[in-house]
């Protein structure tokens, strides 16, 4: 989703990638929503975790940045590039 959609987010339930996944934590919803909030409004995606994470990405250019925050408490922030 090019878009925070808090309510989508919220409303994922268990399995809901077929494979498992639980319900997304609330507090990564909320720390999420909280850090998209500060990025530019342009190209970033919102996708769900199959860990109950949620990640902030951006693929432009040749330039990979996918911020992720688990419901372990950990954020990653890897920053690569793809070949294209």
């Amino acid at each position: 989703m090019d878009s925070f959609d808090y309510a989508y987010l919220a409303s994922l339930q268990e399995n809901w990638d077929s494979y498992g996944a639980p319900p997304l934590d609330k507090n990564c919803i909320e720390k999420a929503r909280e850090l998209y909030a500060t990025l530019p409004d342009n190209g970033w995606w919102v996708v769900p975790c199959s860990d109950g994470g949620v990640q902030i990405e951006k693929h432009e250019g040749g330039l990979d940045i996918e911020l992720t925050i688990s419901p372990c408490g950990n954020c990653r922030a890897p920053i690569g590039g793809s070949e294209r």
